[in-house]
């Protein structure tokens, strides 16, 4: 909070805790009493009272008893918060009767589950919390022209606030070059979020803003040394590649290496992480240049996930699939299905 500086800040809670049920609501209202008590008079940016606005969680949609029962307790949830915010005299805006409502014809039409919304639902959802918060104003905007800005400061954001390499950043691995590597990453991508911040504040008033322009200004990263020393251990900087690299391995009596692809026939092979065969015999292999993470300033992260085939049997790739591009570290991915699951930085997505 203090490094963000927030004038406002928008407390969801309810769901999560919904599941304690009424053994547990009173528990749940002390422990947000206690929160928004804490919250109430700071100044983070140090000019003026933090404003607070509290967000109940949305109904269930679905019907079965399962359902009835999480919407019995979500509906009590919500009840508890309308009134500590009334109490505390907290703004408080009620997501649960409106979508409720919507819930009514029983079927499974705007979540995925019961509970996570589909795009849909996340449309009809927006305004709701866009009203609640600032009351209802004319929008002369379109969705669309904002979302591209919100979606770049996202991604951005996400750098910043959980960087994928933290183990590096703040962990365990951070000396002795976390303290000469990071500062200054994390510093310029403060200030690549707030241009980005600036870029939607500026689209939602029909402005114009260079982007480039303002993230040629943040600092620049100084050169960081290679901390690499030839020696037994490490090896030299000889680099084999293809047959050369194969007839250099030693094997066991019986056994023997074959050259299936290499990076010099197919330059998205280079940096492997993960690669796992098909039941159709292709090659599936996670790749990731941009290990250790983005680097702010550089161009958006590319890893890919690609498919290599042997056409013509005789051992050997002679194809290549760009099965996924733009992805951002992706440690590994499993088949299934009803696709490929990746585990990519902080998320597990399907493919």
């Amino acid at each position: 909070m203090d490094r963000i500086r927030p004038q406002v800040v928008l407390c969801f809670f309810g769901f999560n805790e919904s599941f304690g049920g009424k053994a547990r609501v009173e528990n749940f209202r002390s422990e947000l009493v206690g929160y928004l008590q804490y919250l109430k008079g700071k100044e983070y940016d140090g000019k003026s009272g933090l404003q607070i606005v509290l967000v109940s969680p949305i109904s269930f949609e679905g019907v079965s008893d399962h359902a009835n029962e999480v919407r019995e307790n979500l509906e009590l949830y919500s009840g508890v918060m309308a009134e500590v915010a009334a109490n505390l005299g907290v703004r408080f805006v009620d997501l649960y009767y409106p979508t409720s409502k919507w819930f009514e014809h029983g079927k499974v039409n705007d979540t995925r589950d019961g509970a996570l919304l589909k795009m849909s639902g996340y449309e009809k959802l927006a305004p709701l919390i866009v009203d609640g918060v600032f009351g209802r104003v004319e929008r002369k905007v379109k969705v669309a022209q904002v979302l591209k800005e919100v979606k770049e400061k996202n991604w951005m954001w996400e750098k910043l606030f959980k960087i994928p390499n933290g183990v590096h950043v703040y962990g365990r691995r951070y000396g002795p070059f976390g303290p000469v590597n990071y500062p200054d990453e994390l510093k310029k991508l403060e200030e690549m979020v707030v241009n980005r911040d600036r870029a939607i504040w500026a689209k939602a008033k029909g402005e114009k803003f260079d982007l480039l322009a303002a993230d040629a200004q943040t600092r620049e990263l100084p050169k960081v040394e290679t901390n690499f020393r030839k020696s037994k251990k490490n090896g030299g900087k000889k680099y084999l590649y293809g047959q050369d690299a194969v007839d250099s391995l030693k094997v066991a009596e019986g056994y023997r290496v074959e050259l299936f692809a290499s990076e010099k026939q197919f330059a998205n092979l280079a940096n492997p992480v993960q690669m796992s065969f098909d039941n159709a015999g292709r090659l599936w292999v996670a790749t990731m240049p941009s290990y250790p993470h983005y680097r702010p300033g550089d161009a958006r992260s590319d890893d890919k996930l690609i498919i290599l085939e042997d056409r013509n049997g005789d051992g050997r790739a002679d194809r290549e699939i760009v099965f996924a591009d733009g992805l951002h570290l992706p440690t590994g991915f499993e088949f299934a299905p009803e696709g490929v699951y990746v585990a990519q930085g902080n998320h597990l997505i399907l493919l």
